[in-house]
């Protein structure tokens, strides 16, 4: 996307953050969780869950409570 000159959105984040989570891919799901970041763009409730499964499916519970902490520390309730 970026090549052709294109911003991510959010939703489009997510759903790659969810994809790496699937395959319990923990350091590229944040690379694209900091990338998101560093573009100016707000993750949701949904966006830090992506995160969060991604590191329970690894087995990493630290780094999955490391994300849940950040998430409250944004500001945002778990919806779970």
């Amino acid at each position: 996307m970026r090549k052709k000159g294109l911003q991510a959105s959010v939703a489009s984040f997510t759903a790659v953050i969810d994809a790496c989570a699937k395959s319990g891919d923990v350091p590229r799901a944040e690379h694209w969780l900091e990338q998101m970041l560093q573009d100016g763009l707000e993750p949701t409730v949904v966006t830090f869950g992506a995160m969060i499964d991604a590191c329970a499916k690894a087995g990493n519970l630290a780094r999955a409570e490391f994300w849940h902490e950040k998430m409250i520390g944004c500001g945002i309730a778990p919806n779970a």
